[in-house]
Formats: C-alpha cells, structure tokens, sequence
C-alpha cells in the first residue's frame, strides 16, 4: 500500500500517541493532528490529507460525527471514525454520515491497516467513477449526433441536446416532459417502430434503420438510427439506446434523382431513334425504348456498347469514341447496329458530371438517307 498522509482528529493525548505510534509502523505519515472538530476542517482544507481519523467524541460546538460530514461531503476526503462505543452503535450512524469506516478503541494494527486501505480504495474509485460519468455525460451532450435512451412503451429516458434540436426541441428537459408515446408523437408511421422492436426482440444491435419522423413543429425528417438493445435479467427488453443521424437531405436528394432519371427515361425513351448513354469503359448505363426494342435487350442489360455494332462498324467506333472522350467534342460516323441493316448516321457526345467530370458518352443513331454500296460504310469527319 502506498505511503497515505493522515489527519489525526483525537482530543485524549495518549490516544492520538497510540494512533501516531500505529500509523508510523505502518508507513504513513500524519500530516497534521488537532483536538478540535472545528479545526479539523480546516486543516483537511490546507492540508489535503488522504485520509482522516476522527475521533466521535469531541469538546466544543463541532463534535466528530459533524466534521466528519463536512470533510467527506464538502471535502471528498474519506473519514474513519475513531469510537470507544460498541460497533453496533456506531454502524448506524456511519450510514447516515457516509464515512469510509470505523475502529472501535483500542487500536488494532490490523484493523486500522486494513481500514485505511478500504477506505482509500473506495474513494479512489468513486473519484473514478465520476470522473468516467462526467467524461461520458461530456461525449453525450457534445456529440453532433444524436444519443437517446427509451423504453419500449415509448418513453425517452434521456436525450442529448443534438437529438432533442434535431426534433425541434430547446433541451433534453423539454423533450422529454413533451413526449410522451414515442409511436403517435414522432413516428410518422407508427407500425414503424413496432416493428423496429420486434427486430430488437432477436437482435441486439439493430443499425441502418431508417423512419420518417415528425419534430417538435410538425416538419418531417429522415433519421437513420443505430439502435442497441438493453435487456433485464431475464432477458426482457428493458429499454433502448439509439444514435440518430439525420439523413433528411441525403434521402430527398435521392428522391431527386429518382424523379430525374425517371424523367429522363421518360423523355429518351420518347425518341423514335436508338440512344444509349455508356462509361468509359463501354457499358451501358442507360438506353431508351428504340434501342432495346430493335436489338431486343432487357432495361437494364450488362452489355457494352460495341457489342452492339456491327463487326464494320467497330473501327469507326473506336476512332470517334476516342476523339470524343480525349477532345471532348462531339463527332459522327455511318455504322450498322447487329444484325447488319441499312447504314446509320451515329453521333457521339461526350457526357459530363454536373461538376464537368467526363463520365462517359451519348451515342445516337439516326437514319442515313443517302444509298450506300453493301459492306462500304464510311467514317464521316468528326465536328466540335
């Protein structure tokens, strides 16, 4: 055990002798001594000690038991009370003082040793303690994302400050006194969470979940949720902890793009012409109705583009596929799709990210009037 700095609180002289003469043949040091309830809080306020031994009788207006309460309450320094009564007597006020433990007189080596290591130990590990609770209450309510505790009857238990401003709340106080049934007041559809509980019935960890909420106001959100199971000890779901992200902007940005492509294929899909739009790797991204219909291809077919043309048709393709993703201009050639069939005037575009990232090309074929001799299909000159 390490070397403790004690206060020795004793008011008969040949006590305080036997607890100094004690303490010294265990290794310890006494930092200070006095008689005086009063005085004693006073040294522990100078003088820090690791711990202090208190004798419960002592003259004057502030007895033992009183600056015990003070020292170890105010002070967070753990206090042994020293008593010549029974230990019965005693344990019933140690409880209520809250002291680290208590030797009944006369002192024995063992006894005392064996004190002043539990009472160390348990506050060090108090102070621990709180030290862990106050780091963690700071990740809870400094983290951007939102933390919250619930039962599954749809009460929240606790809620940092970042989940209760994502649903339109000043503070975790007012989040928590407002709602009361999590299904009806947050969740737009309330079978939602039913059946998020009935996942966590089988699972303990529960993540990617995504519901449509309703905050404070009545604005509705996306929230992604990580949700983790707390059971009690027969294995009941006891209640939840779940981090939130809000993916509000995420998801109407997909329904954006959604919307678009839908549109898009609408429009392309209009087109009397085949049109496909590929990578730079060949393979189709999209390709409207004409296309698929005179090649017979499903939507969404793995198929690269030049598997498409007719053998002619490859090193035309080649050169105008290139000049289109180097030059990054747009340019033609006559070629025959699969199948042979009349000669085609197919043009090439570069495509572009709406952040000008080339991505890929727009290929079109469209009726070529002129009569061709079978097997001579020319490359036309490319045009910016």
């Amino acid at each position: 055990m390490k070397r403790l700095r004690v206060l020795v609180v004793e008011d008969d002289p040949t006590s305080a002798a036997a607890v100094e003469l004690a303490l010294s043949r265990l290794g310890h040091e006494v930092c200070a001594r006095t008689a005086s309830g009063a005085r004693s809080v006073a040294l522990a306020k100078e003088a820090r000690p690791d711990v202090v031994l208190m004798d419960c009788l002592l003259e004057g207006s502030m007895d033992g038991t009183l600056a015990s309460r003070v020292i170890s309450g105010s002070l967070d320094i753990p206090v042994i009370l020293l008593t010549g009564e029974s230990s019965q007597d005693v344990l019933g006020e140690s409880g209520v003082l809250d002291v680290a433990g208590f030797i009944q007189k006369p002192l024995s080596l063992d006894e005392l040793s064996a004190n002043l290591q539990i009472a160390v130990f348990r506050k060090d590990m108090e102070r621990l303690l709180r030290e862990s609770e106050r780091k963690y209450r700071d990740i809870f309510d400094n983290s951007v994302a939102g933390i919250f505790r619930a039962t599954p009857g749809g009460r929240f238990l606790a809620a940092n400050q970042a989940f209760a401003a994502m649903l339109g709340y000043d503070s975790e106080a007012e989040l928590l006194a407002s709602v009361v049934n999590i299904p009806e007041q947050i969740y737009a559809d309330p079978a939602e969470r039913q059946r998020m509980l009935a996942a966590l019935e089988n699972e303990e960890v529960l993540s990617g979940f995504e519901a449509r909420v309703y905050g404070r106001d009545g604005d509705a959100l996306w929230l992604s949720l990580h949700l983790t199971a707390r059971r009690g000890p027969e294995g009941s779901l006891e209640y939840l902890d779940g981090v939130a992200v809000d993916v509000t902007a995420q998801r109407e940005a997909q329904e954006t793009l959604t919307t678009t492509l839908n549109l898009l294929r609408q429009t392309v899909d209009s087109l009397p012409d085949p049109l496909a739009l590929t990578d730079l790797e060949h393979n189709l991204i999209l390709t409207n109705r004409a296309l698929r219909t005179r090649l017979d291809l499903e939507e969404d077919a793995p198929v690269r583009l030049p598997d498409l043309l007719d053998a002619r048709s490859l090193p035309a393709w080649r050169a105008a596929f290139t000049f289109a993703t180097e030059d990054r201009a747009s340019c033609e050639f006559l070629g025959c799709l699969r199948g042979s069939g009349p000669a085609q005037r197919i043009s090439l575009a570069p495509y572009r990210s709406p952040e000008g990232e080339l991505i890929g090309v727009i290929y079109q074929a469209t009726p070529y009037l002129d009569t061709l001799p079978r097997g001579n299909i020319p490359c036309a000159s490319t045009s910016s």
